[in-house]
């Protein structure tokens, strides 16, 4: 390192001894470096290994984190190395910010095909909408009501759409568990660390799921003698609950009683219960035709 700053003088030495990074007077810390030096040290640290990046490695700086890192940490290629030395503008940017910028692209890409679904979902209320006035205006007298009610009805089908589609989201990294025992401490912080404990041990040491963060652990409806409640797992993505759900026969095979007995399901919206309940019984008066048939 060069260093630009004048000598001192004899009086101005007492007390200060000569920097091994600079050469120049100053009062060192234990490894015999300067305030100015040890800074610059610690800026010039590579952000993998932690040992400085000095002149004579070949290091490259993160764009965004403004981190240096020595090319053989962050498996630059000697090719790369050179292309990056000759052409300074050319960006780079480490693993862990490359991992930041993938993950904010893609919600920004799910915002935005959620704006797109949301703004065609509104064009076709607005051509509904201007059907209706239409109509409404070639025979005032007749359609008038008709129109209005049509009108109504089709906002409120809207709305009603946009709103399952908003609790499918909150509802979307779910799982509902049945039958697991209950914890019967006084204290609820303490009642969600066991609940969230046996969880965990149920999908890591029953259902072979590893590398998974659960986030949320709560028990449905009030406590009562007698009751199991359910628990509703909120895991941090959908996959990760998929997994679980794919793999929840193996409790029933499971050499414990108590791990035969639960159950496991995603977190169904109204909507979709009465889906599945009418379906099933639908299935049932069809299932009860045939069989007076035969």
């Amino acid at each position: 390192m060069a260093n630009n700053r004048p000598e001192l003088r004899s009086a101005d030495r007492k007390g200060k001894k000569r920097c091994i990074e600079c050469s120049y007077f100053a009062v060192l810390n234990e490894n015999q470096v300067c305030k100015s030096c040890e800074s610059s040290n610690e800026s010039a640290k590579c952000g993998d290994c932690g040992v400085r990046v000095g002149d004579a490695d070949n290091g490259v700086q993160c764009e965004f984190c403004k981190l240096w890192y020595h090319a053989g940490c962050c498996k630059v290629s000697i090719k790369t190395y050179k292309t990056l030395k000759d052409e300074p503008s050319l960006p780079w940017s480490c693993k862990t910010c490359k991992s930041k910028i993938s993950r904010n692209l893609a919600e920004v890409e799910r915002l935005r095909e959620e704006i797109f679904n949301l703004k065609k979902e509104l064009r076709e209320l607005n051509r509904h909408n201007n059907w209706v006035k239409q109509q409404a205006e070639d025979n005032e007298a007749k359609w008038e009501d008709r129109g209005r009610i049509m009108a109504e009805q089709a906002a409120d089908k809207m709305m009603e759409r946009m709103r399952e589609k908003e609790d499918k989201e909150k509802r979307r990294n779910n799982l509902i568990m049945f039958n697991v025992p209950e914890s019967d401490k006084e204290e609820t912080r303490d009642r969600v660390k066991e609940d969230t404990e046996i969880c965990e041990h149920i999908f890591v040491q029953k259902l072979e799921v590893e590398n998974f963060k659960i986030e949320k652990v709560v028990r449905l409806g009030k406590k009562a003698n007698g009751r199991i409640r359910p628990t509703l797992v909120r895991v941090e993505d959908e996959e990760t609950k998929w997994r679980l759900i794919s793999r929840r026969k193996m409790l029933k095979n499971d050499a414990e009683e108590k791990m035969k007995k639960i159950g496991m399901s995603p977190d169904l919206t109204k909507t979709e219960q009465q889906e599945i309940y009418w379906r099933k019984k639908r299935e049932e008066e069809v299932g009860g035709k045939f069989s007076e048939e035969g």
